[in-house]
């Protein structure tokens, strides 16, 4: 992945090149086929910085054709996608909305549809023109192991590119491995390679105006949609300094009891990155055994029950985990498998699991502070209904805390009071069966705090009168770098 840019004079310090922010991956929609028009709410991994632009690729099932458009949370201008490809039983394009307002989070992907099998990445750029950033694109339909967009030819040297891709191979894992590319002129970093449902992506600088057609490889061939776009340069925007999520990469693993495709046990992905710290929250229908990056478990916060470290709660509420690698040194090569319990009964539910990982800048090198942990049952509630998580009490003036919330009924939406919400959901006119819903209808969320005082996040939910049942949430602080003494709200990535 691209090598992090860390400044120490201002929370947002000016980018030198063209500069990669973040990414975050969806997981792919799959079951949820609703049967009227939809709207899928996805996340940008941190919100955006005045100037830069962001946008989203987004991959469907395009049986009942339907029109997609892209707003966000601050009112940037998405419009027209800027590269779409229509394929024989699927589609794809990409947005851009330039010179973005500061602070966008949320994204809204309205279908006039039905529609089902979507899969969401989105992205934020320092250095990008402020107007009609985007320079020339490419796509295509193809299959094969080599998975390339079409030949395109930038006008100035020195651009942005970035190339997207999701298979259309519904069977689990969809491939065995991601491998980026290597072309003349570019050094190719690869992104996101979530290698159960099958999405990619991958970006550099190109240091020419010759044509080029966008290529990086694939363990097992697949039919896929792939785009490329090469983003024209300007002196805008600015990237963060301190700790930050760089990358986040929603992963499902969807039991045939529920309809899903189902899972190898053990299931294995990738996870590109960057920084130097990587946490992985996960909930499911039992505990996870181990995560482990090319033969090695990551350790796990002790949340103080049984094998391994695992938060069950009260009654029947699903498993919550915290696992996480520190001094982490990234080789985007390297594999992640995870392990599940498929012998477990106690929570009484099928086999789901949703895994959240994250890549995290500027985390000191023994970054795990606490955890903290709540549950309950809810058999009535006056609106709107929401659920209050656990208590945490950071040690250190320079923590990111991570948090996870799961539930029988209703769906998580969002947070109150604080804090980046990291839960993708869907809403419709019509209930429709989703059985499960993107991300199990659960929560996810992380916050940076410069702060010793209590934390706790404030679930909101899709409903504000149905009730939860049982429910289960946990939450976890893990320490910044060095803090550096110019604002009470700038920490730099100097290790303690």
């Amino acid at each position: 992945m691209r090598s992090i840019i860390l400044l120490f004079v201002t929370a947002i310090a000016a980018a030198q090149t063209p500069t990669l922010v973040h990414v975050s991956s969806g997981e792919n929609s799959r079951a949820v086929q609703f049967y009227s028009a939809l709207d899928y709410y996805v996340n940008y991994a941190e919100p955006t910085i005045a100037g830069n632009c962001a946008g989203v690729f987004v991959f469907w099932n395009n049986s009942n054709s339907p029109s997609v458009t892209v707003s966000d949370d601050a009112g940037d201008m998405y419009g027209s996608p800027v590269a779409q490809v229509i394929g024989a039983s699927y589609a794809a394009a990409v947005w851009v909305a330039p010179n973005v307002t500061s602070g966008a989070h949320q994204l809204d992907l309205h279908f006039n549809a039905p529609t089902s099998d979507i899969v969401p990445i989105t992205f934020e750029e320092a250095e990008c023109a402020t107007s009609s950033p985007v320079d020339v694109a490419s796509g295509q339909e193809s299959s094969g192991t080599s998975i390339s967009a079409g030949s395109l030819t930038p006008n100035s040297p020195g651009e942005m590119l970035l190339q997207f891709a999701a298979f259309e191979n519904n069977g689990v894992p969809a491939t065995s491995s991601m491998t980026a590319g290597s072309q003349p002129d570019i050094t190719w970093n690869l992104e996101i390679a979530e290698l159960l449902d099958g999405t990619g992506m991958q970006s550099g600088i190109y240091n020419s105006t010759s044509a080029i057609n966008p290529t990086f490889s694939t363990g097992k061939s697949n039919t896929y949609i792939s785009i490329a776009i090469a983003l024209e340069t300007a002196n805008s925007g600015g990237v963060p300094s301190g700790m930050h999520v760089i990358s986040e990469q929603h992963v499902s693993m969807f039991s045939t009891a529920d309809g899903g495709p189902g899972y190898a046990d053990p299931s294995v992905t990738q996870f590109p990155c960057a920084g130097n710290l990587v946490v992985v929250m996960a909930n499911g229908g039992s505990p996870i055994t181990s995560i482990a990056e090319n033969g090695a478990d990551l350790s796990y916060a002790p949340l103080g029950t049984t094998y391994p470290a695992t938060y069950i709660g009260t009654g029947a509420s699903e498993s919550e985990q915290v696992f996480f690698a520190t001094n982490h040194s990234c080789n985007n090569g390297n594999t992640f498998t995870i392990t599940p319990d498929l012998t477990y009964t106690g929570n009484g539910v099928d086999y789901d699991y949703t895994l959240v990982f994250y890549d995290v800048a500027a985390a000191s090198s023994s970054p795990y502070d606490t955890a903290s942990t709540s549950s309950g049952e809810v058999t009535s509630c006056s609106a709107p209904c929401n659920l209050t998580g656990p208590t945490l009490t950071p040690s250190d003036g320079n923590e990111m805390i991570f948090n996870m919330s799961s539930e029988w009924y209703n769906q998580v939406s969002g947070i109150s009071g604080g804090g980046i919400s990291d839960t993708y959901y869907i809403l419709s006119t019509e209930s429709g069966p989703e059985n499960p819903a993107v991300d199990q209808d659960n929560g996810w969320a992380h916050y940076y705090t410069t702060s010793t005082s209590s934390y706790s996040v404030t679930w909101t939910y899709t409903s504000t009168t149905q009730v939860q049942g049982y429910w289960a949430a946990v939450a976890a602080g893990f320490q910044g770098g060095l803090c550096v003494v110019v604002d009470a709200t700038i920490c730099g990535a100097q290790g303690k």
